[in-house]
């Protein structure tokens, strides 16, 4: 057998490298490798016994059947018809009857050292183990130029920079997440924090912050207790106890978290002043002082408590609690509130109340109510503004209930519970409320007063019975109204009466300055002379030195020159018996021509001088009989009663009173 190979010199030559040949027996070509060609000896044949670099294979067999002959194998049988391989970078071409190794390109093919492709490239696989066609779309998605380290390029995406951070190690130690709504673990026991900006409460500790926040509230609120405690002293000894408190101090001189432990059997440390003022200090030690705490005290002190002492034995009379309850502002101010709308203050600014020309109604302008927490605006929480109101509605009440709706003043009075009407040209004063949902409400005047002056004075000291829908009312003030008003505008027979404290009056200044209930009035001027007194009580004290007018005992004389216009009493000329009544008026005239016979004079106090006028225009006779009201008669001067002028003149007869008895005397026949 003849074997025609193609043998390709190599480095490094191995028995797995693969040849071309043709089997001379059937002329077909065949792929063997080395070792097979080496095994190709048989029985004492030794055949090919060399495979080297540089000794190619021969035919130094003796057997017959095989023909090693040193060849090519042609194109035409899948060979290249050459012995040797191109050198690299060259490139195999054929023309289909012969091949050669070349250096020329070839046209349409990417050359193996790489190049550029005019054409695009599909795949249904991948390359080097990546899906291009997913991988391509992230490609296409890059923008041109795109710097993924760019400061836009990161804070776009969510990340941060290194120089955004001030630790970048400490971002990177995280283990757990610190997003909103995770629950990280931190360790307390060794975390520390800057003091340098605290306000409050001044602690690196994290568990003395957070006590010290707890009562503190992240920041100041002022000087003040938030605590209760209950204090104690020794009366008749010298002691005190004082608990535990806890609060703040927030001053001018800083802030300070108060701890105080507490102590007991603590000595009064002066016990010759009256009043000792003991409290805790800034740190957090129990002080006392005697002089009365000002108003810088009151901020750099804690104040517990004001011991009384009797001085004259040096001991402890008792003691009364100081403190300011931090945090309770609002309750405080609405104690106050409280006790001021109690005493009748009324909390409001406009709405003043007028008249109207055309009826018997009312208009209120706009103005404002005060109303503790009454608005539900956490931003305006005490203010109520009304609008202005014409021809006002309101609900009319007595003492005990409802009556009507009206809008109109009526002409009726409270008497004693008793709805009455009013009496010819009297008049009533009804009391005007607002509730703070701006409703106005009346209730019945409880007095009944002969003319409006009369009127403005009695509405003060009514002993009135106040309805209790009214008790968390505004008091506005008084409408008087007279019974004959056709109107409430620009007439005598009404008028509005707005209550105010103080002197800065309203819509009327008729009664500024008065208060609403009970007898008290503030200012009330009670004579000529301009004294002033500030209650009911001082004006019945300075009445006290005046004499009244039904009459009393001066203590003192009465110098001067007194001008008195006096009354004078005309007695009806009736025959018969008549009576002269001093207390009526002590001056009295009286024609005798009716036959009078006899006259009798009323006794009045002692030192009081009355004086009769006779007249005799006709022909009366003479008076025969003088008495006083007790029956006894007249003492005369001289002895005897006189005889009275019968020519038309005039007799003054003059009477004295003492002790019950009257003395007269008379000077006749003026004319």
């Amino acid at each position: 057998m003849a074997i025609n190979y193609t043998y390709p010199v190599k480095t490094n030559p191995a028995t797995t490298d693969e040849f071309l040949i043709i089997d001379s027996v059937d002329d077909t070509t065949k792929r063997v490798t080395a070792a097979d060609i080496l095994a190709l000896g048989q029985g004492s044949d030794a055949g090919v016994s060399s495979f080297t670099t540089s000794t190619p294979l021969s035919n130094a067999g003796t057997n017959a059947d095989v023909n090693l002959t040193l060849g090519t194998v042609p194109i035409s049988k899948g060979g290249t018809g050459l012995d040797t391989i191109g050198t690299n970078g060259t490139v195999l071409t054929s023309d289909g009857t012969t091949a050669s190794w070349s250096l020329a390109s070839v046209s349409g093919f990417l050359p193996i050292v790489g190049g550029a492709m005019t054409g695009a490239i599909t795949t249904n696989s991948t390359f080097d183990g990546r899906d291009v066609a997913t991988d391509g779309m992230k490609l296409d998605t890059i923008a041109t130029n795109a710097d993924v380290t760019n400061t836009t390029s990161v804070t776009s995406a969510g990340a941060l920079m290194d120089s955004e951070l001030a630790s970048v190690s400490d971002v990177k130690a995280l283990n757990q997440s610190v997003v909103s709504g995770s629950t990280p673990v931190f360790g307390l026991s060794d975390m520390t924090y800057s003091t340098s900006n605290f306000i409050v409460v001044d602690s690196s500790n994290a568990q003395l912050f957070a006590d010290g926040v707890d009562h503190s509230l992240l920041k100041a609120r002022g000087t003040g207790f938030t605590s209760t405690y209950i204090s104690s002293v020794a009366i008749g000894g010298t002691t005190f106890n004082q608990p535990a408190v806890f609060g703040e101090i927030y001053s001018d001189e800083g802030y300070f978290d108060i701890h105080y432990t507490g102590a007991t059997n603590i000595a009064v440390t002066n016990l010759s002043a009256t009043s000792t003022y003991v409290y805790i200090d800034k740190n957090n030690s129990l002080q006392q002082q005697t002089v009365v705490p000002t108003r810088q005290d009151w901020s750099r002190k804690m104040f517990v408590m004001r011991i009384g002492v009797d001085t004259s034995s040096s001991t402890i009379l008792g003691f009364e609690y100081l403190n300011n309850p931090i945090g309770h502002y609002a309750n405080s101010i609405r104690d106050l509130y409280t006790y001021l709308l109690a005493q009748g203050v009324p909390f409001k600014k406009g709405q003043i109340i007028t008249g109207r020309s055309t009826d018997l109604g009312f208009d209120a302008s706009a103005g404002t109510l005060m109303e503790f927490g009454g608005t539900g605006d956490i931003n305006n929480a005490n203010i109520l503004s009304f609008n202005a109101v014409a021809n006002t509605n309101y609900t009319l009440l007595s003492r005990t209930g409802i009556v009507s709706v009206e809008t109109n003043l009526v002409k009726f009075w409270d008497n004693a519970g008793t709805i009455t009407p009013l009496g010819s040209t009297t008049v009533v004063g009804h009391r005007l409320f607002r509730y703070s949902d701006g409703a106005f409400a009346m209730q019945y005047g409880q007095g009944n007063y002969a003319n409006m002056d009369l009127a403005k004075s009695g509405v003060l000291l009514e002993d009135y019975v106040l309805n209790p829908l009214l008790e968390d009312a505004t008091f506005f003030g008084w409408w008087l109204i007279e019974s004959t008003a056709t109107n409430t505008g620009g007439t005598t027979l009404t008028n509005f009466i707005e209550y105010t404290i103080g002197i800065q009056g309203g819509s009327s200044s008729d009664l500024s300055g008065f208060e609403a209930k009970g007898n008290k009035q503030d200012s009330l001027v009670v004579d000529g002379t301009g004294v002033k007194y500030t209650t009911v009580d001082a004006v019945n004290a300075g009445l006290a030195t005046k004499l009244s007018l039904s009459g009393g005992v001066m203590t003192g004389e009465i110098s001067g020159l007194m001008f008195l216009n006096q009354t004078v009493q005309v007695i009806a000329p009736v025959g018969g018996g008549t009576t002269f009544d001093a207390s009526s008026g002590s001056f009295a005239s009286l024609d005798v021509s009716a036959s009078i016979t006899s006259v009798t004079v009323t006794i009045v106090p002692n030192g009081t001088t009355a004086k009769l006028f006779l007249t005799n225009t006709g022909a009366g006779t003479s008076i025969g009989s003088w008495a006083d009201s007790g029956g006894a008669a007249i003492e005369w001067a001289g002895g005897s009663p006189p005889t009275i002028t019968t020519s038309g003149g005039v007799d003054v007869l003059t009477f004295e009173f003492l002790n019950g008895t009257v003395y007269g005397s008379i000077v006749q026949d003026y004319s």
